[in-house]
C-alpha cells in the first residue's frame, strides 16, 4: 500500500469537519462512504431553510403573547430549556411550566431581541426583558434585565437545545433593592394626642376630654386617608402609563401582522383564481408558487397586560369609572378579534390537512411555516371544488380578523390620543352616530 505524501484536505459539510488524506491513489469508494457518514450525521449550525431572523422575531413575539405554550413550540418535543445553573425543563411540558413562572411573575412582560450570533454549531439570542413584578406576591418592582441564550437546532428547525444566561445578581438586586429593611434606630417622640391627665371634676373639663378624643380621631383619619389617596393615585398612574406603552407597542405589532394578512390574502385570491380556471377547463391564471412565503403568516396578538393584571389583583379599582368602562370596550374588542383568530386557525389546519393530502410537510401554517400546495393540474375536479371552498372560507375569515384587529387599534389610538371617555370613544371610531 502507498503512503501517500500529499496535504490533508479540510472538507466541511454544514458544521461537520472530514478531514481526508488526497493522493495518488485516491481510494474513491471509501471517500464517498465517508462522506455519506458525515451526510447522515451532520450537525447543522442552522437547518437549511431556516430563516433566524424571522424565527428569533417570532419567538421574541411568543414570550411576549402571555401564551407559555407559544414559548415550547418552537422547541423540540425532547427539547431543553436550561436558565444559568438552574435545572434543564426537558420537554415541551416542563418548557411551558418554565416560561408561565416568568409570566406570570410579570403580567405585562415584554421581551426585545437585540441581536443574534452565530457561534459555530450554535445560536445566540440576545435579548432584554422589562416588566413590573405584580403576579403573585410580587414586590411591585420594575424589573430591566438582558442576557442571552444558545441554541442548538434539529434538522427539521425546532431548538433542541437553549442554555439561557442572565445577571441572577443583578436581577434580584432589581427586585429588592428598594424594600424597606428594618434598621435599629432611635426615634424621636411622636405627637401623642391624648386627653388631660388631671382628674375631671367640672363640666368644663369635661367637654374638653371630650373634645380632644374627637379632635385625635379626626386627624387620625385625615391621616390615613390622605395617605390612601396618595397611594391610589400613585397606582392609577402607573396603570395608565402601563397601559399607554402597550397600546403603542400594540399598534407597532398590528401594522406588521395586517401587512402579512394582506399578502396572505393575496395568495389566497392568486389561488382560487387558478381553482376556478382550472375548473372551467382552462389553464390561466397559474396558480401561485407550492412554497409561496406569503403563507407564512405570524400574526403578533394585542395584548393589554397590565389592565388583566389589575383586573386580577384589584387595583383597577383604583381607575375612575369612565377609564373602567373605556378600557373594558378595548378588552372587549379584542376578545372579538380572539374569537375571529381562532377562526382562522380553523382554517388554516383545514388547508394545511388538504395539502398534506397530496404533499409531506412539517410545516405548520398555524405557526407561520409553508404548507407546500398540491398541484393543481393532478386533480380531479371533486378535489378542486373542495379545494375552493377551503379556500374561500379562509379569505372570510382572515378578512374578520383583520376587521376585528383595525377596530381594535382605533380604539388604540384613539385612547393615546387623549379619549378620556367611552361615548366619545365610539364617536371617534364611527360607531356613534351624532344626531342632528
Amino acid at each position: 500500500m502507498r503512503i501517500w505524501s500529499a496535504p490533508l484536505y479540510a472538507q466541511t459539510t454544514l458544521g461537520v469537519r472530514s478531514l481526508v488524506n488526497i493522493g495518488q491513489d485516491l481510494n474513491w469508494p471509501a471517500l464517498e462512504a465517508r462522506v455519506d457518514w458525515c451526510e447522515k450525521n451532520r450537525v447543522d449550525e442552522t437547518p437549511m431553510g431556516l430563516d433566524l431572523n424571522q424565527f428569533a422575531n417570532r419567538y421574541t413575539a411568543a414570550w411576549c403573547s402571555q401564551h407559555a405554550a407559544s414559548v415550547a413550540s418552537f422547541f423540540a418535543v425532547d427539547g431543553s430549556l436550561k436558565i444559568n445553573d438552574g435545572a434543564p425543563a426537558i420537554g415541551r411540558e416542563a418548557i411551558t411550566s418554565s416560561a408561565q413562572g416568568f409570566m406570570t411573575a410579570f403580567p405585562n412582560l415584554v421581551v426585545k431581541m437585540d441581536r443574534l450570533a452565530v457561534n459555530g454549531t450554535r445560536t445566540e439570542y440576545h435579548w432584554t426583558l422589562t416588566g413590573t413584578n405584580t403576579g403573585p406576591g410580587g414586590t411591585g418592582k420594575f424589573v430591566r434585565i438582558s442576557g442571552f441564550e444558545e441554541w442548538r437546532f434539529t434538522p427539521d428547525g425546532l431548538i433542541a437545545e437553549s442554555i439561557g444566561h442572565f445577571d441572577a445578581a443583578e436581577y434580584q438586586r432589581q427586585l429588592y433593592a428598594e424594600e424597606t429593611r428594618s434598621i435599629p434606630e432611635i426615634s424621636s417622640p411622636m405627637l401623642d394626642v391624648h386627653a388631660p391627665h388631671e382628674t375631671i371634676h367640672t363640666w368644663k373639663s369635661f367637654f374638653i376630654h371630650i373634645a380632644t378624643i374627637v379632635v385625635g380621631l379626626f386627624i387620625a383619619v385625615s391621616l390615613e386617608q390622605t395617605v390612601e389617596f396618595f397611594h391610589h393615585r400613585h397606582i392609577r398612574q402607573q396603570l395608565e402609563a402601563q397601559m399607554l406603552q402597550v397600546f403603542a407597542g400594540d399598534l407597532q405589532s398590528d401594522a406588521t401582522s395586517i401587512e402579512e394578512f394582506d399578502g396572505f390574502r393575496d395568495y389566497l385570491f392568486q389561488l382560487r383564481a387558478a381553482i376556478i380556471a382550472r375548473l372551467d377547463g382552462k389553464q390561466e391564471p397559474a396558480p401561485p408558487p407550492s412554497n409561496d412565503p406569503r403563507m407564512a403568516t405570524f400574526a403578533i396578538f394585542p395584548s393589554l397586560a397590565p389592565y388583566d393584571a389589575a383586573k386580577e389583583n384589584g387595583t383597577v379599582a383604583c381607575l375612575p369609572t369612565a377609564r373602567i368602562r373605556i378600557y373594558n370596550r378595548v378588552a372587549f374588542q379584542r376578545e372579538l378579534a380572539a374569537t375571529a383568530r381562532e377562526h382562522r386557525f380553523g382554517g388554516l389546519a383545514a388547508l394545511a390537512a388538504f395539502n398534506e393530502r397530496y404533499t409531506d410537510s412539517i410545516g405548520n401554517l398555524e405557526m407561520g411555516a409553508v404548507s407546500p400546495a398540491p398541484d393543481l393540474t393532478k386533480l380531479a375536479r371533486p378535489e378542486l371544488t373542495e379545494y375552493i371552498g377551503i379556500v374561500a372560507a379562509l379569505i372570510k375569515q382572515t378578512d374578520l380578523e383583520t376587521a376585528r384587529i383595525r377596530l381594535f387599534d382605533k380604539e388604540s389610538r384613539a385612547i393615546l390620543d387623549g379619549v378620556q371617555d367611552e361615548e366619545t370613544l365610539l364617536k371617534v371610531i364611527g360607531l356613534k352616530k351624532t344626531r342632528p
